[in-house]
Order: C-alpha cells, then structure tokens, then sequence
C-alpha cells in the first residue's frame, strides 16, 4: 500500500441458505409447517418478493386460517 492510499472494505451481502426464525409463539408442529411453506415459496419465487408472499399467505390461510399477514423482502 502506497502511502496515501485509502483501504476500502468490500462488504459482501449475508444470504441465508436457512430459514431464520428468532422467535416464535406457535406450537412446534405448525412452526415447522409454516417454515416449509415459505422456503417453497421463496425458492419458487426467488426473483418475485411479490408472489412469494401471496403463495406464503394463501396457503397459510388454508392451513391454519385466516387472517395470517406475510411480509418478504431483503
């Protein structure tokens, strides 16, 4: 390194390949259902944040009922 020259960090963006739940209210069974739905959903629907939401919610809502309230993003 040159004298002046400024060190720039190149931060790399953490994907998770897991679904990440801190915390959770629901008995472990439908826990791990609702965990399923929304890693198909969003491999499904990688590049549509949109659609994996809705499929998230519609089947959610079969499932267990409504009113379930999904939100995806990054």
């Amino acid at each position: 390194m040159a004298t002046g020259e400024i060190k720039k960090e190149i931060i790399t963006p953490v994907f998770h390949t897991y679904p990440l739940c801190k915390t959770s209210d629901m008995p472990e069974e439908m826990h791990q259902e609702v965990l399923e739905v929304c890693v198909t959903a969003t491999e499904k629907f990688s590049d549509n944040y949109e659609l994996a939401a809705k499929m998230i919610k519609d089947d959610l809502d079969k499932k267990f009922g409504a009113p379930f309230q999904v939100i995806v993003g990054s």
